[in-house]
């Protein structure tokens, strides 16, 4: 009886210290939201971003209740069935991040269930989006703000209906957003466990599609070389080195049992595929060395009749399956620079470049909101032709002395940085106008903040801008106010300085030069801050 009072004691004692600390986290989260409803409202933005984005994707899910798939999706199962089969990830064609995922889905809902694989997806676009905001909170630090801007992704039906299809883009969406977000976030702390979550991303990304196998390294430096303080490279040196030892080391793993078991040397044949494209795409196929002149003839017959498709031209000639990757290098190799002045024009129209998504959409229960929504981000995805010169100055921001070490810019830099490797990489990569679309879905929203972010802190600022209409007169009108001050203590000294408004005028301009420089100065250290830019009148 003793022992079962003692029992009954300590079992309510356990429940009242669980009360106890369940009222105190209550009550801690209940300040905290007060507290930011009086400040910045985060929050509440936030929620209504996360609303917004499952609205979207709920109704364009019921608008067209099916699994979506495309030419590139058997691919995909083949991996998938290679998996189930004998549980080896390693296949020359894809790479195994996705083909876990769809298994997983198979494991969770059932054998074939592609509408959940497709759910899945539309879900995790609905975690891009809030995440999306976080991210835009925390640079710009201003949840009206941030809310603005991830309006342009948390109802873009353009992402979205690129996102829902059994294709990488939809995780790979995610996943970048993720790695910005740990980016950014680590730029800001310097947290070790930060570092270690960017690199998990950095993993899973560099095994979903082949073009992030040269970002870790570019990545790590950019971070180590110009984010990290001095005081702080020491501490932070092995764990970044450790990150980037273990990513190419488990690349290297990758592409060494690839070779082995499949005769390929890479992470994804899709590579050497998109090599023998972008010859297609440029008409340089008559450039080739001597000992590849016979692919050069083969590739003129289907060039002559249009057909610039590698796969259409493998399938059709399959004598030449073993050499086309050589023949596409040799030419790279010996025509660089052909070969990159012909990219150039590609990378600026891939990016207004649209080609609708399949199903996009259909007729069905909100065909006529969904459509009157695709028209406006049809009207916006327009205007990424602005990505390039507000990225230059946003680089101009960060190689500015007096602007560079203004977090805001900082952490704008580190987007700018990935946005600008991905936009390469894919306009290097793709060879048909209408794959743009579908490759730029991974980084449209860092694309969308650069622009917008500019914009709206630019329009913020515009207050600042009309102090230096008097930079031109500044030096003439300091010397006046010397020549005011240290003007001698006779009658025409006093007739000179006694006229308060004569030495206002005079000293005017060079006041509101002083005071522009000084505006300036604040809006780079305040531009990332939760104060006002300008002062309250």
């Amino acid at each position: 009886m003793k022992d079962h009072l003692v029992s009954l004691d300590f079992a309510v004692s356990q429940r009242n210290r669980f009360h106890v600390f369940l009222s105190g986290r209550l009550h801690k989260l209940s300040g905290s939201l007060q507290k930011d409803w009086r400040s910045q409202k985060y929050t509440f933005w936030g929620g209504i971003v996360l609303v917004l984005a499952i609205l979207v994707t709920v109704c364009s899910f019921l608008n067209y209740p099916h699994p979506i798939t495309t030419v590139d999706t058997a691919s995909y199962f083949v991996s998938v069935r290679q998996l189930q089969a004998t549980a080896n990830p390693v296949h020359p064609w894809r790479l195994p991040v996705y083909p876990l995922f769809i298994v997983l889905m198979y494991a969770v809902a059932g054998q074939g269930n592609l509408m959940a694989v497709s759910i899945v997806q539309g879900a995790l676009f609905v975690l891009t989006a809030l995440e999306f905001y976080i991210l835009t909170a925390l640079i710009l630090k201003r949840g009206w703000l941030a809310f603005l801007i991830s309006l342009f992704v948390s109802t873009n039906l353009i992402l979205l209906s690129y996102s829902k299809p059994i294709m990488t883009e939809g995780l790979s969406l995610w996943l970048l957003t993720t790695l910005v977000l740990c980016a950014v976030y680590f730029a800001k702390t310097l947290q070790v466990r930060m570092l270690w979550l960017l690199s998990i991303c950095m993993l899973l990304l560099c095994f979903t599609r082949p073009e992030w196998l040269y970002f870790p390294i570019l990545l790590y430096a950019y971070l180590f070389f110009l984010v990290i303080p001095r005081k702080d490279r020491r501490r932070l040196l092995p764990p970044i080195l450790v990150s980037v030892v273990a990513i190419y080391a488990l690349l290297g793993s990758y592409i060494a049992v690839n070779a082995l078991h499949n005769g390929f040397i890479g992470l994804s044949s899709v590579e050497n595929m998109n090599l023998l494209g972008k010859i297609l795409q440029y008409n340089m196929q008559d450039e080739a060395p001597a000992q590849y002149q016979y692919i050069n003839r083969i590739l003129d017959t289907f060039v002559a009749v249009g057909n610039r498709s590698p796969y259409q031209i493998l399938h059709a000639v399959p004598e030449i399956a073993h050499n086309y990757s050589y023949f596409a290098i040799a030419i790279i190799v010996h025509h660089p620079g052909e070969f990159l002045l012909k990219s150039i024009p590609y990378t600026f129209s891939s990016l207004t470049y649209y080609f609708p998504a399949p199903q996009n959409p259909v007729p069905g229960l909100f065909y006529h909101p969904l459509t009157w929504l695709l028209s406006i981000h049809r009207v916006l995805y327009a205007g990424n032709v602005l990505f390039l010169p507000c990225a230059l100055v946003w680089i101009l921001l960060f190689c500015w002395r007096r602007t560079r070490s203004a977090s805001l810019v900082q952490n704008m830099g580190l987007v700018v940085f990935i946005t600008l490797y991905e936009l390469f990489i894919t306009t290097l990569g793709g060879y048909f106008d209408y794959d743009y679309t579908r490759f730029h879905t991974v980084f449209t929203p860092l694309i969308i903040l650069t622009i917008w972010s500019l914009l709206f802190m630019s329009l913020l600022s515009v207050p600042l801008v009309v102090p230096f209409l008097g930079q031109c007169i500044s030096r003439k009108s300091l010397n006046i106010r010397r020549v005011v001050e240290k003007a001698p203590d006779t009658e025409k000294g006093r007739d000179f300085t006694t006229t308060s408004q004569t030495a206002a005028y005079a000293c005017a301009p060079a006041r509101v030069h002083l005071q522009g420089r000084a505006a300036l100065h604040r809006w780079c250290e305040r531009a990332a801050s939760s104060q006002p830019l300008l002062p309250s009148q």
